[in-house]
């Protein structure tokens, strides 16, 4: 019990100072951010173009918020994106170019579900010139309050990342994460996680926290292989203040075509249209 206890402390340490020097390379490093600018980070599919278009970054032009960058990413260049980002003016960027590695590409579906997006994210952190950084996906919506809410929040509780409640497609409310729940615990045995996480949508954190690259071998872990969970644990285990708005401040979407599925059973039934076309 009390060489456990022992090496829980010892863990909890070695994970402190890691986030410490993580912040110190990229305050030394990473250039000088704009000051209360949120950088959106949007990971995109070149096939769904048309939803970005007319879902995702409508709901960004909405925003009450008026100091924020979009960053698109994409794996091959897509005109189609190019044409949605350009139509909407010198805050909205966009990127290409991003490999994933032969195993990944190996690996099947679940595997691309859950690291897929890694390569794309990993981009945007990287050309992000804000104090903040935000998750959109591209089939999905914010309401017109989500980034003043969540800036406000963060600040208020000098906070390093902010989260919230959102709508399901169905128009119920997404389910939270407990940190201190048994699957996020078995993970990380020697941290007493505590604290509830929105969907990643409603995600907002401060520029120090992209030290943490999104982890593109995530599907190889046993647990918690999604890379967002991934990232969500890593950052509570390094010491992290995170803390929950109970707004409603987003809408998860559906995707065309695959009826009321969601996830990895959507992400499925999207690419056994794409071969049968």
């Amino acid at each position: 019990m009390f060489l456990s206890s022992r090496a829980g402390r010892i863990s909890e340490a070695v994970e402190k100072i890691r986030w410490a020097l993580y912040r110190q390379h990229d305050r030394l490093l990473g250039g000088s951010p704009t000051e209360g600018m949120v950088s959106v980070l949007i990971p995109a599919l070149e096939t769904r173009a048309e939803l970005l278009d007319r879902r995702s970054l409508p709901s960004i032009d909405r925003q009450t918020y008026p100091l924020f960058e979009v960053i698109v990413v994409s794996e091959v260049f897509s005109q189609e994106i190019a044409d949605a980002v350009a139509r909407r003016g010198r805050k909205y960027l966009y990127f290409w170019g991003t490999s994933k590695s032969r195993a990944l590409l190996k690996a099947g579906s679940l595997a691309m579900w859950c690291s897929g997006a890694a390569p794309n994210l990993n981009l945007a952190l990287k050309k992000g010139q804000g104090e903040f950084f935000a998750r959109m996906d591209d089939d999905d919506e914010w309401l017109p309050h989500h980034l003043e809410n969540a800036v406000q929040v963060i600040n208020r509780e000098s906070a390093d990342f902010v989260s919230s409640q959102a709508f399901a497609p169905d128009g119920s409310l997404v389910e939270e994460n407990d940190l201190a729940g048994e699957a996020f615990s078995e993970e990380f045995k020697r941290h007493a996680f505590v604290g509830t996480v929105g969907t990643t949508i409603t995600w907002l954190y401060r520029r120090h926290l992209r030290a943490y690259r999104f982890n593109s071998r995530s599907w190889k872990k046993k647990i918690n292989r999604p890379v967002d969970y991934d990232f969500m644990l890593r950052i509570a285990a390094g010491g992290a203040r995170m803390v929950f708005s109970p707004k409603v401040t987003a809408q998860q979407g559906l995707r065309p075509g695959v009826g009321e599925l969601t996830g990895h059973r959507a992400y499925e039934a999207e690419i056994t249209q794409e071969k049968s076309l």
